[in-house]
């Protein structure tokens, strides 16, 4: 094992140590919140030097592999070393980046999460609040702040508050943060817990959005300036990939099986967990030819999220699809037709990858609906 001590600027022109550790191939970064200041006096130099002294100890520490179990710390000492919340956060946010082991999709929440937390600090004027002291009043006012006042910043002629939906998305992910502190000693508990339930953010309804077979069809017909876009779409309406997984889909991961040629993804990028999903005749009309390409390949060449949704609009309105189309609904299109085709619920929801049935029972339920909408068509036919 080798451990290295390790700085990161922040922008108030101190800089955080953290612990840089490799070991049999794997790397991982362990935040000191220890922090140089300036040297503009022997008080500053002083400070330096113990806080240097202590991450050497701790690295001392990590190489004998004693880690210290997180408890509940002396308030006083904890105040004394709390960080200030929004460096915590930029903090936080760039040890994500470095260790190279979260989803981009996990890391642009948490960037929004900063952006709107910024607003609030700002507009409650505290902007210099510390860790120890985000308490319950403070993550109650930030909840109400989303519900009542914030409005994007990208559109000022158009101001949009927030969808349910992202609010409770941010809540999730301030929890994930705030549990994480916890667990590394930096706060006793996670201010949360204190919420009564109809002061949190309630989770929003399920609206999912999933194209018939026609609507498949008519999709794959049409025309399009992003045929990468299209192609991505195409075959994740056909195995119910995520976007994340898509985009790093190599080309080793794709294998011959008894059945066939057949996905294997050790980590979905969102869930960690593995996946194996059969490629059927219509998959393999979306896959490109490997040509010469190596195993470490990437198999698509997908462009980002943002501008995959934006020509999915484009498509969706030539096709004559009314529905407004983002590139999670070729999984849910994926697991709406399983479903109609009359598969089992437990089988879909492996397809899927989801942790749990409950998960993939919405499916059912579109399932339903399209039924249900299947016989009223029918009952136009005879003008009832």
């Amino acid at each position: 094992m080798s451990i290295e001590i390790r700085t990161r600027v922040l922008k108030n022109g101190s800089q955080s140590l953290y612990l840089d550790c490799y070991e049999n191939g794997k790397r991982e970064y362990e935040a000191l919140h220890l922090y140089l200041v300036p040297e503009v006096n022997e008080d500053a130099k002083r400070e330096n030097k113990n806080a240097m002294k202590k991450a050497v100890a701790i690295k001392a520490e990590r190489l004998l592999g004693i880690r210290k179990e997180a408890k509940s710390p002396d308030e006083t000492a904890l105040r004394k070393a709390s960080p200030v919340f929004s460096e915590w956060l930029l903090d936080y946010h760039k040890g994500l980046i470095d260790s190279q082991a979260y989803s981009q999709n996990y890391i642009k929440n948490v960037w929004k999460l900063i952006a709107i937390m910024h607003q609030y600090m700002k507009y409650s004027h505290k902007s210099g609040i510390r860790l120890i002291d985000f308490n319950k009043n403070v993550y109650m006012g930030f909840l109400n702040y989303m519900r009542d006042i914030y409005v994007s910043p990208k559109s000022p002629s158009n101001p949009q508050k927030l969808a349910q939906s992202t609010m409770y998305q941010m809540q999730t992910t301030l929890n994930t943060i705030l549990n994480k502190a916890v667990r590394n000693g930096l706060i006793s508990a996670n201010p949360f817990a204190s919420l009564d339930i109809r002061e949190r953010v309630g989770k929003a309804e399920s609206n999912i959005v999933a194209l018939t077979k026609d609507e498949v069809m008519a999709l794959a017909s049409v025309e399009t300036g992003s045929p990468a876009t299209k192609q991505c779409y195409m075959f994740c309406c056909f195995t119910g990939l995520r976007h994340s997984d898509i985009s790093n889909l190599k080309w080793k991961d794709i294998r011959q099986t008894d059945a066939g040629l057949a996905i294997y993804l050790p980590r979905m990028q969102k869930t960690k967990h593995p996946i194996l999903i059969p490629l059927g005749k219509k998959a393999l009309e979306w896959l490109p030819d490997k040509e010469d390409k190596s195993e470490d390949s990437l198999v698509f060449n997908t462009p980002q999220i943002c501008n995959c949704d934006r020509a999915l609009k484009h498509m969706a309105k030539r096709a004559g699809i009314t529905k407004v189309l983002g590139f999670h609904t070729s999984r849910h299109t994926f697991g709406t037709l399983a479903i109609l085709a009359g598969c089992d619920i437990v089988t879909v929801s492996k397809l899927l990858g989801h942790k749990s049935v409950k998960t993939t029972q919405i499916y059912a339920s579109v399932a339903m609906q399209m039924r249900a909408d299947a016989v009223k068509r029918v009952e136009k036919v005879f003008g009832n």
